[in-house]
């Protein structure tokens, strides 16, 4: 579990979550583009103001759900 994690200013490559639990991770200032983050529990995740770091990841639906939130966005 990364549950919690402060992954901030880090350059992943190749990394594999492998459906990890990153609820409440800290991402600022680490790109996720091209990362895969289908299947990991993202509630709570936190970046940087513009959220720019989650631009260009994959995400299943119920990833992308929790990162709407982020921008406000209510899903019902």
């Amino acid at each position: 579990t990364l549950a919690e994690a402060m992954l901030t200013g880090m350059t992943l490559k190749s990394i594999d979550f492998g459906g990890a639990d990153l609820s409440g991770a800290c991402f600022t200032g680490t790109p996720l583009r091209g990362i895969d983050l289908r299947g990991c529990a993202l509630a709570g995740v936190s970046a940087g103001e513009s959220l720019r770091e989650f631009r260009g990841a994959i995400a299943d639906f119920a990833g992308a759900a929790e990162l709407a939130k982020l921008l406000g966005i209510r899903i019902e």
